[in-house]
């Protein structure tokens, strides 16, 4: 850099857009993993997990190669599709 002020003051203020920027991803992170985390019914050891009802017809769509995105959406999984597995844990 020159030693201008525009060169001084220009990364000062991308650096203090980045700072924020990350601060609002922490705060949106936060907010998210309750949500997320609701989704599961908590019973210790043995959690109960709201796709079980599901575990039949999951396990039916995937022995048919059904891709996992389609099959979340059939059930009206709001988790992210790559969670759908054989035990279907999300």
């Amino acid at each position: 850099m020159n030693g201008s002020m525009q060169s001084t003051i220009t990364p000062t203020i991308l650096g203090f857009a980045v700072q924020i920027e990350r601060e609002f991803i922490s705060t949106r992170s936060k907010e998210a993993l309750p949500k997320a985390l609701s989704w599961v019914i908590s019973q210790g050891q043995g959690a109960m997990l709201k796709l079980d009802n599901e575990r039949e017809q999951i396990t039916n769509y995937l022995k048919k190669g059904v891709s996992k995105p389609s099959i979340a959406r059939s059930i009206g999984c709001p988790c992210d599709p790559l969670c759908l597995a054989e035990t279907t844990k999300c």
